[in-house]
């Protein structure tokens, strides 16, 4: 690949955009207008996010129509609730800053990325699949693994500064997703490509540290 079609994928890659009305809850989502107001206003928050250190002032209205998690939290009396903020400090701060930048979005949300290689952006991907898995926010989740997916198709191996960086995010995924996750699917089948396999052979030792996804790779490469 010369480096003008590569340059020309990778600016693909970067334009990723989310649609906030695409999901089970399109269908809620008219008051655009509304959205725009609150987030123009800060001030008027009735809600805050914590995490790890980074504070986003929020609404109730507006997560309950993007997030079938906090609609539910909002409608019992949890600690949350009553207190008007929750902590996050497992989660990667710049995926919940996109989660709410989405939430917020009336029109298309661009995902940022100031580090725009591959490897980058598969490792921003994978963490916003896992936010907006865990708080059900599926239109971003959607588009999130479209991300994951296009990424990796684009990325040749030998961008991977190492075997243990990619060991990394499979260890990561794996710890952070079930059984019957689209997300662990969709790296299986990008890393069993044979583009892959030089990278996949040199780690093989340690990918008895992630049995899971080695089970899951052999059943792959069997098909």
């Amino acid at each position: 690949m010369n480096f003008d079609t590569r340059k020309h994928k990778l600016e693909r890659c970067r334009r990723l955009v989310v649609h906030p009305g695409r999901g089970p809850l399109a269908a809620h989502v008219n008051k655009d207008a509304d959205i725009t107001a609150m987030r123009e206003s800060p001030s008027s928050s009735d809600f805050t996010i914590h995490c790890r250190g980074r504070e986003f002032k929020v609404h109730k209205d507006v997560l309950s129509l993007r997030s079938r998690y906090f609609l539910r939290m909002f409608q019992q009396r949890y600690l949350e609730t009553i207190t008007g903020k929750i902590e996050l400090q497992d989660e990667d701060p710049d995926a919940v800053a996109d989660m709410v930048g989405y939430m917020y979005s009336t029109h298309f949300y661009r995902v940022q990325m100031p580090d725009p290689t591959y490897v980058a952006m598969i490792h921003r991907h994978v963490q916003l699949c896992i936010v907006a898995d865990k708080y059900e926010v599926d239109g971003l989740l959607h588009v999130a693994l479209n991300g994951v997916r296009r990424s990796f198709s684009f990325c040749p191996a030998d961008d991977w500064p190492s075997p243990a960086a990619l060991l990394r995010i499979i260890t990561h995924v794996y710890d952070s997703t079930t059984e019957r996750s689209t997300l662990r699917r969709i790296m299986v089948e990008s890393l069993s490509q044979p583009r892959y396999n030089s990278l996949i052979d040199s780690m093989r030792e340690r990918l008895y540290e992630s049995p899971d996804f080695l089970y899951d790779m052999m059943k792959q490469l069997r098909r």
